[in-house]
C-alpha cells in the first residue's frame, strides 16, 4: 500500500460529516507544529558540533580556520562540586585572535545565578595562551583540529562581599570564607589580595587541589580540541589534555554565536542591522504567523456559504509564510 500524502488526509477529513465544527480546532494544532517545526528545525540543526553531510575538511575546503577567530560569551552555568559550600556560577567569555593567535578564556564567577545573569560578580580567572591549527580531521567529516597552549593564569577577587536589597533592606554576604574553603593556596591571605589581579597564581596554588575552581583542563599547558565555525557561529570540542579525546573521540560542547561576526583575517564584519542576526523563531513570532496561517487557510478552505471548495490543500501549501530560514 501507498502511504496518503497530507493532501489525502485534508481532503479526506474536510469531507467528513461535522468536519466544519472541528476543522478550525485541526487547523490551529496543525499550524502550530508546522510552525514549529519549520522555524526550529534551522536552529537546532546547527546547534552541535557534528553537521549533518558535512564535507571532508582534509580533501575539500571547509574554511573552519578562517572563522576560528571571534569573541562569544557562554551562558552561566553551575559550576563545582554540589557537596562542597563554595558552588560559583559563571558566565565565561572566550576571545580566539588571530593577531599574535591569542586565546583567552575569561571566568567570571556569582555566589548565584540571578547575580551572574545580572553581572554582579565577585570572581574573576583568566587562562591566556596561543593557539595553532593542525588541519582538517581525519577523525570526523567537517571538523578541524587545533590546540591551545596556556602561558598566563590569572585569579582576581573582584568584592569581598555580596550585598543586595531586599523588602528594604541591605543583606550583605562575605565571600572570603567561601574562596578560603575553595582555594586555601598554601595559606594565602586573600584578605590581602582584594581588587588585586594575582598573576602568579598557579605557581601559588599548586598542586591544583589547592584551588579546585581552577579548570582541570586550563589548568595545564596544552590541550587538544576539534571545531568547525562560520563567520557568525563557532563550535568547540571539550578541550582535552589528550589528542584521544581532544581529536579521536571528541566530546560535543555545542555551539556559540559570536557577538560580531567575525573571521581571521578580516576581523569583524561590517554587517547591516538587518544581515548581522540571524532570524530567531521567538514565541511572538510563532503566535503571529499561527494566526495569520490559520486566518488564511480558514478563508481559503471555506467556501462563500462555508463549504469545503476543495482547494484547501492547494491553498495551504502556498500560504505558509517562507520565514525563520537561517542565514548560511
Amino acid at each position: 500500500k501507498v502511504a496518503p500524502t497530507p493532501t489525502d488526509l485534508f481532503s479526506a477529513f474536510v469531507r467528513m460529516p461535522g468536519a466544519r465544527a472541528d476543522v478550525v480546532g485541526h487547523l490551529h494544532r496543525a499550524a502550530a507544529v508546522f510552525i514549529l517545526l519549520g522555524c526550529c528545525s534551522a536552529a537546532v540543526g546547527q546547534s552541535r558540533l557534528w553537521l549533518p553531510k558535512a564535507d571532508n575538511c582534509t580533501v575539500a575546503p571547509c574554511y573552519n580556520a578562517e572563522n576560528l577567530c571571534g569573541r562569544y560569551v557562554e551562558p552561566c552555568k553551575l559550576a563545582g562540586d554540589p557537596l562542597e559550600p563554595t558552588l560559583l556560577w559563571v558566565s565565561t567569555i572566550v576571545e580566539i585572535e588571530y593577531d599574535g593567535r591569542v586565546f583567552r578564556r575569561i571566568e567570571r564567577g556569582a555566589s548565584n545565578r540571578k547575580e551572574c545573569e545580572r553581572g554582579d560578580f565577585w570572581l574573576e580567572i583568566v587562562y591566556k595562551g596561543s593557539w595553532r591549527l593542525h588541519g582538517g580531521s581525519p577523525y570526523h567529516i567537517g571538523l578541524s583540529l587545533a590546540t591551545a597552549t596556556i602561558s598566563a593564569m590569572s585569579l582576581t577577587v573582584l568584592k569581598d562581599e555580596i550585598c543586595r536589597l531586599e523588602n528594604g533592606r541591605l543583606y550583605c554576604v562575605g565571600t572570603l570564607s567561601s574562596l578560603r574553603w575553595a582555594c586555601p593556596c598554601n595559606g594565602l591571605a586573600w584578605e590581602n589580595n582584594i581588587q588585586r589581579k594575582r598573576d602568579d597564581i598557579k605557581s601559588l596554588c599548586l598542586p591544583r587541589e589547592q584551588c579546585p575552581l581552577l579548570n582541570t583542563v586550563y589548568f595545564r599547558d596544552r590541550h587538544y580540541f576539534s571545531y568547525r565555525a562560520t563567520t557568525q557561529e563557532i563550535c568547540l570540542s571539550l578541550p582535552w589534555e589528550s589528542s584521544d579525546y581532544g581529536w579521536v573521540s571528541p566530546r560535543d560542547e555545542g555551539c556559540a554565536m559570536k557577538e560580531v561576526p567575525t573571521t581571521c583575517l578580516a576581523g569583524a564584519l561590517q554587517t547591516s542591522g538587518a544581515a548581522a542576526a540571524a532570524p530567531q523563531c521567538s514565541f511572538a513570532t510563532v503566535f503571529v504567523l499561527h494566526v495569520l496561517l490559520v486566518i488564511v487557510t480558514l478563508s481559503t478552505a471555506m467556501g462563500p456559504r462555508g463549504l469545503y471548495t476543495g482547494n484547501g490543500p492547494a491553498a495551504l501549501s502556498a500560504s505558509v509564510p517562507a520565514t525563520c530560514l537561517r542565514e548560511q
